[in-house]
């Protein structure tokens, strides 16, 4: 099978049970999204910046939303875990 049926069954399959809709827009078919407009909005993104973007999301919703930003950091690179284990194994080893 050639490589372009493939990417577009695999990209078919993939967005097969996501809310497109919800996602990306009203007007937006899932048939729309194939390899080619993928890569090109890829392309888009990294000429714009996923640092820039990324930030741009977050003040629009702490705007929307009033969020208090007084005790508050925007770190993308960390994420923390806070639970218990329930196998006694693990937190040995921390």
């Amino acid at each position: 099978m050639p490589l372009k049926v493939l990417s577009y069954i695999f990209i078919q399959s993939f967005f097969y049970d996501k809310g497109i809709k919800m996602l990306l827009g009203e007007d937006v078919e899932r048939d729309y999204l194939n390899d080619d407009k993928i890569g090109r909005v890829m392309d888009k993104l990294y000429k714009y910046g996923l640092s820039n973007l990324f930030i741009e999301r977050v003040l629009s919703v702490i705007n929307k939303f009033n969020i208090d930003t007084k005790y508050s950091h925007l770190d993308s690179t960390s994420f923390h875990l806070h639970a218990e284990y329930e196998n006694d194994d693990v937190n040995e080893k921390e």
